[in-house]
């Protein structure tokens, strides 16, 4: 939700902030520079005006930097996680190692297990058309 925020107020903006690469994490980076804020913590205010529950709101305000001094997110961990596997190019069981071992560490997860479980890409749904070719 906070993308198609950053896109409807300003094309260009939403332009540099999906230029290559696309490094995973490097674009919560580049959304704070150019706009501020990151799209989660966009999403996290439209949430809170929304009444979503609190859990919700701090997971999504948490989600580019979970490890935060003022206040960890275990539910923002997972979403983080979750959004660097996603821009992963060709993500799959190899990219657990490339995820970062604090977050892995507080969450108390299995990477074995991790590794093992990964879903084959053929099972995602591809979505690129619709992204990429926005009418």
């Amino acid at each position: 939700m906070g993308t198609l925020l950053i896109g409807q107020a300003d094309p260009d903006i939403l332009t540099q902030i999906e230029r290559l690469p696309r490094i995973p994490g490097v674009r919560w980076q580049r959304e704070q520079r150019l706009v501020g804020f990151t799209e989660g913590q966009i999403t996290a205010e439209m949430a809170r005006r929304w009444n979503f529950p609190p859990q919700m709101v701090q997971a999504l305000q948490r989600a580019s930097d979970p490890m935060a001094e003022d206040g960890f997110s275990r539910l923002g961990a997972v979403v983080h996680l979750a959004g660097l596997l996603a821009e992963a190019p060709d993500a799959g069981a190899h990219s657990i190692a490339d995820l970062p071992p604090d977050v892995i560490a507080v969450l108390r997860l299995d990477t074995q297990w991790m590794r093992n479980t990964f879903p084959d890409r053929e099972k995602f749904v591809n979505v690129s058309r619709i992204v990429n070719n926005p009418r």
